[in-house]
């Protein structure tokens, strides 16, 4: 369950120390919502990751699920909205990945 926090987290960091080094700035208000969204997301990634670990219905269907939900969607959102700045391709591979995971618990690993 922390383990999620820390990985969003950690990912915010990492997103902040890169942009730094390539010359672009971070707001104090973008870092504080996505380190709220990490408090608050993150022991939910970190549940569904463990049920879909678990191996044991109805658990690992429904963390399986979440995650391809989440995935799928981050990517079809993303998709409309930032299509225009960055590589539409990554977006419809993440789709695709979500789509996979659907499919089978090793689908997308």
């Amino acid at each position: 369950m922390f383990g999620g926090v820390l990985c969003f987290a950690g990912l915010e960091s990492g997103y902040v120390f890169v942009a730094a080094l390539r010359g672009f700035a971070s707001s104090w208000t973008s870092v504080a919502f996505w380190l709220a969204a990490a408090a608050v997301f993150g022991p939910l990634a970190g549940l569904t990751s463990q049920a879909l670990r678990a191996g044991r219905r109805p658990w690992n269907a429904l963390g399986g699920g979440l995650v391809a939900g989440i995935v799928s969607g981050e990517g079809l959102v993303a998709y409309l909205t930032v299509r225009d700045t960055t590589n539409p391709d990554y977006w419809i591979g993440q789709m695709g990945r979500g789509r996979a995971r659907v499919g089978g618990r090793g689908a997308a690993e």
